[in-house]
């Protein structure tokens, strides 16, 4: 089970789940094996608190935006943009 193979079928079904909003992007990146995804969950639960706070969230790191953006299907991208209101990933 600890293989790449199983990894990336796991992978290409989690992303389908997500692209056909059957789970939510935090549940994505909990359970993926992608390599930023430990980062990216953290950026996500960080904007959620301050949003959940009233605060101002803070941009997302271009260093991750840019390894989201070279490992992500661009579909995937628009869906994780819309669920966490992000305007930078591109």
């Amino acid at each position: 089970m600890d293989t790449s193979v199983y990894r990336q079928i796991i992978d290409e079904t989690l992303m389908k789940l997500l692209e056909g909003q059957l789970i939510y992007l935090e549940m994505f990146l909990e359970h993926t094996s992608l390599p930023f995804a430990d980062k990216l969950l953290a950026a996500v639960r960080q904007r959620k608190e301050m949003v959940a706070k009233g605060d101002t969230p803070a941009e997302i790191p271009d260093e991750l935006v840019s390894q989201v953006n070279d490992n992500v299907d661009p579909r995937t991208l628009a869906l994780a943009q819309q669920a966490i209101g992000m305007n930078k990933v591109a």
